[in-house]
């Protein structure tokens, strides 16, 4: 279990604390500024980007909106620290 000393915390409590979730593919189309080409774990910094490079994830957790993603390692070792709630993506034209 990890601790409130994790070298991975640095007050996204603001921000993540109760958050909505989906386990999601990592597309560009959810990015919200066009220059990006990749997002990064909110915790470890890991890379998540569409193209094939070592150490490159394709898919993880976002928040609803897409703005903030977290590796399958740092949900797990947070999931309990934040009180996330996991949903189900909705269908293509779903409201």
């Amino acid at each position: 279990m990890v601790g409130s000393q994790d070298w991975r915390l640095f007050g996204q409590e603001k921000y993540l604390f109760g958050a909505t979730l989906v386990h999601r593919d990592y597309t560009r189309d959810q990015v919200v500024d066009s220059r990006w080409e990749d997002d990064h774990c909110e915790f470890c910094g890991t890379e998540f980007m569409r193209d094939n490079f070592p150490d490159v994830l394709h898919d993880g957790y976002a928040t609803l909106n897409g703005l903030h993603w977290i590796c399958t390692d740092c949900f797990n070792d947070f999931k309990p620290m934040f009180r996330w709630t996991v949903t189900e993506e909705p269908a293509p034209g779903a409201p």
